[in-house]
């Protein structure tokens, strides 16, 4: 099995093998043509996303290069040469060989029909992390802005789901994750203090909104929004109105009412103290 990771790092590895790619282009290479195995990359468009700004001899040349270490580190881990096909006009991965890239399965728990909480947390689970960090090449760039979108739409989606089905020990879970990946998401917050709020735990609430705000001030240098402040505001009163009706309503327990009414007796009838009168002083002798 050729196993291919782009999310968070990037890691190839055959049979749990690693395939050694210490030089940068060879690794880019790989990465590219994985994000769509099967397709052919024309050279001259590898030549562009890889290399734009060198001379395209030299940008060529770099291709063969890259090219040759990328098959020899498969071989090295126990792959085959048809691994990586080319040919003098293109490029591909083969997606005949048995492979496995983290993107691809990505999508594929997002593409069932219908997207169960299941699939979600497939999908977010995969998700490790931005795509090819480190990597800052145009192409990666617009891919990873994209993928990114398309987590933050994923995890909505699971937490909405979850919250619907009140499983508020996911939703913490879940959200948390969310926010691991994207500090900036409000609707991950929301979603948290609504599940804190839920199990009666209010003081997660008040760090929650406050770890938002903060992020926020730091980050963007804004205020949490309308919809989020009006949240907190609904969940700490609706919580300060419950602690209310539980003090009020609850009976005093019994020993408590017996000590007090025993003291408003003391209070109201004070004990007669009696005096030992002397027996001279009433004439007996």
């Amino acid at each position: 099995m050729f196993t291919i990771q782009l999310f968070g790092q990037f890691d190839a590895r055959i049979n749990d093998v690693p395939v050694v790619l210490p030089a940068r282009p060879a690794q880019a290479l790989l990465a590219r043509l994985a994000l769509s195995p099967g397709a052919f990359h024309r050279r001259s468009k590898l030549i562009g996303d890889l290399w734009p700004d060198a001379p395209e001899t030299n940008a060529r040349n770099n291709l063969r290069h890259a090219l040759w270490r990328a098959r020899s580190a498969v071989i090295a881990a126990g792959g085959q040469r048809c691994h990586i096909l080319s040919d003098n006009i293109g490029i591909a991965l083969n997606a005949q060989a048995d492979i496995k890239i983290d993107v691809h399965e990505f999508y594929d728990a997002l593409m069932q029909s219908p997207a169960s909480t299941e699939h979600l947390m497939r999908a977010a689970t995969l998700y490790r992390g931005s795509l090819l960090p480190g990597f800052y090449e145009d192409w990666v760039e617009s891919e990873r802005l994209r993928l990114e979108a398309i987590f933050d739409s994923a995890m909505a989606r699971l937490v909405s789901l979850l919250q619907e089905q009140e499983r508020w020990f996911d939703v913490v879970q879940w959200g948390t994750h969310w926010l691991s990946h994207n500090l900036l998401q409000e609707s991950a917050y929301r979603a948290l203090m609504t599940a804190h709020a839920q199990r009666d735990d209010m003081a997660c609430v008040h760090h929650t909104f406050r770890r938002c705000k903060a992020i926020l001030r730091h980050e963007l240098v804004i205020e949490p929004s309308d919809t989020t402040l009006a949240l907190f505001q609904q969940l700490t009163c609706r919580a300060e109105n419950e602690h209310r009706a539980v003090v009020y309503t609850t009976p005093l327990p019994i020993h408590y009412a017996r000590d007090n009414t025993l003291q408003q007796r003391r209070v109201l009838k004070p004990r007669v103290q009696r005096f030992i009168v002397p027996s001279t002083a009433i004439g007996v002798n």
